[in-house]
């Protein structure tokens, strides 16, 4: 059975991915001047390699490495 708290972890991870895939997208689109699909693959990029991060790192509390991360994305 899956704790409330790493339920918390994950859900905090995921809005705090969301705004930064958001903000990631709006700077790359906005200040950089790239059309909307680089953007967007920036973006989504940035966002994807963070959550990867931060729910091994704090919501799974097992280490990140190249091979789980290959298979996440």
């Amino acid at each position: 059975m899956v704790s409330f708290k790493r339920f918390t972890r994950f859900a905090t991870v995921g809005i705090a991915n969301t705004l930064v895939h958001w903000l990631a997208f709006l700077a790359a689109h906005l200040e950089l001047g790239l059309n909307q699909a680089p953007s967007n693959l920036l973006a989504f990029m940035l966002a994807a390699s963070l959550s990867y991060y931060l729910n091994a790192r704090y919501t799974f509390l097992v280490p990140p490495n190249r091979w789980r991360y290959l298979a996440f994305v």
